[in-house]
């Protein structure tokens, strides 16, 4: 789906910050020697996007993630629809302790980059960088995932996402 030219900026802004969002929440758990752990399965909720000039966009989103490497790799698959656009995420992250690292895609734009920062104990401080720059900060519930993102560089401000286990 294309985006529509009013929006499709804001959109394409928003495309890191999702894919970032989508990456944290992935890789968000309690245990220290498995920080993947609970969340193999599928996933869905929704959220908005603010941008620059107060603009606001909801989303609702469906998210599939496996476990690999006894627990310490992850796959993710994240596909968004706000008013404008279908938004399709990617993510392959590791875990070394309480450091997560990988890298992000999204197919519909042709965008990605990198994820790397911390996990402790239900929560996750990340920055991202690549085709969009910025910070995260994740909780995660025994069924359910948040998701508060910043952007830098961009129109887009920031996102925030609920997620609960289907």
């Amino acid at each position: 789906m294309k985006p529509n030219p009013l929006t499709g900026l804001h959109t394409r802004a928003a495309l890191g910050a999702l894919a970032a969002a989508a990456v944290l929440v992935a890789s968000t758990a309690a245990s220290a020697a498995s920080p993947f752990a609970g969340l193999d399965g599928r996933w869905s909720g929704g959220g908005h996007a603010s941008f620059e000039g107060g603009q606001r966009e909801s989303l609702r989103c469906n998210a599939t993630y496996r476990t690999g490497g006894a627990g310490s790799s992850l796959v993710m698959n994240l596909r968004c629809a706000s008013a404008s656009a279908t938004i399709h995420l990617q993510g392959n992250l590791r875990a070394s302790g309480s450091r997560v690292s990988g890298s992000w895609s999204e197919s519909t734009y042709g965008v990605g980059g990198d994820a790397s920062g911390s996990a402790s104990s239900g929560s996750m401080r990340l920055r991202f960088s690549g085709s969009t720059a910025g910070s995260m900060s994740v909780s995660l519930g025994r069924s359910s995932q948040s998701v508060s993102i910043s952007a830098h560089g961009s129109t887009l401000r920031s996102v925030n996402v609920s997620l609960s286990r289907r």
